[in-house]
This record gives C-alpha cells, sequence and structure tokens, in this order.
C-alpha cells in the first residue's frame, strides 16, 4: 500500500553569516545519500554548474553519504547553522527537529497528488516555511520531490482491507 505522504528534498544554501563573509574559494555541500541516486546526480550537476560559473574560481566539495555529519541525519540543519556546511541537499524529515513546521510533509495522505503538493510549496505555505527556515539561519533556495513513502505490516488481512478502501 503506498501512501500519499511526501519526503521533501530542499536544496538549502548560504548561512546568513556565510553571505557577509569574505570571498572564500571552497565550499562544502552535504548530501544525505551517494553519489548515484538523483539527488547525487543533482549535487553533482549543481556543483558542476557553480564551478563552471566561476571559471573555477569556486570549488564546491561535495561530501555524499552522510559523511560531513558523521552519520547524525537530524543534525544536519545545524551544520549549516554553525557554518560547517555552505549547501545541503537533505530531507524535511531530518530537518523536522529545528523547524517543527517542516513535520507538515511527514503527515500521512495529505496531499491527493504532486499537483496539491507543488501548491503548497509554491504558494503561502511554502514561502512560510521558507522564512521559518531563514529565521533558523539557513537560506532556502528551492523544493524538490522525493516520492512516495510505502507502509507495509505483517497483517495480511489488515492489509487487504486498505487496498480494497483504495
Amino acid at each position: 500500500m503506498k501512501l500519499r505522504s511526501f519526503v521533501i528534498l530542499l536544496v538549502v544554501g548560504f548561512c546568513p553569516a556565510a553571505l557577509a563573509a569574505d570571498y572564500k574559494p571552497d565550499f562544502k555541500l552535504s548530501v544525505v545519500v551517494n553519489e548515484d541516486t538523483s539527488w547525487g546526480r543533482a549535487a553533482n550537476r549543481f556543483a558542476d554548474a557553480v564551478e563552471f560559473r566561476t571559471r573555477g574560481r569556486i570549488k564546491m566539495r561535495r561530501y555524499f553519504e552522510g559523511r560531513l555529519y558523521t552519520g547524525e541525519q537530524t543534525t544536519e540543519f545545524n551544520l549549516m547553522q554553525e557554518g560547517r556546511a555552505d549547501f545541503i541537499i537533505g530531507s524535511t524529515i531530518n530537518w523536522s527537529p529545528q523547524v517543527k513546521e517542516l513535520n507538515l510533509f511527514l503527515l500521512p495522505f495529505l496531499f491527493s497528488n504532486y499537483a496539491a503538493l507543488d501548491a503548497v510549496e509554491m504558494g503561502e505555505p511554502g514561502r512560510r516555511l521558507f522564512k521559518l527556515m531563514e529565521q533558523n539561519g539557513v537560506v532556502p533556495i528551492a523544493w524538490g520531490e522525493n516520492g512516495f513513502r510505502e507502509v507495509t505490516n505483517s497483517n495480511a488481512q489488515f492489509e487487504s482491507q486498505m487496498i480494497s478502501k483504495d
């Protein structure tokens, strides 16, 4: 059975302290997953584009599989707040301990389809969530989607009842 809940991918940019800092040639990009995923490929494209557009004056060091935060995914947002990461591609599920309102995306069956989710992200709720993240020291750049979550259990009778209600 598939739930119509989504995990949202965020690409998050400079913390305010980094915006005011002097020019620096190296930036750290943290990615929760490995390089061979869609998020990993997006991270590489983003980093390559920055390096290309700056004619190599700015390099993006890429840290895949949580290497920058040593496997503690829920501390990833703190890396941005503390300036230990400059960019992050990660999930709201891992950032909700710092910004409770991001739990919105963990509510099962909240969105009936991708269009409904897009309307929330691009509308007033999405703008308000961006402001909340900024108030917590992180500047969001974009939303991205990570698909559906699946729910299973060991009770076949319960599962068949749920499927028949769809």
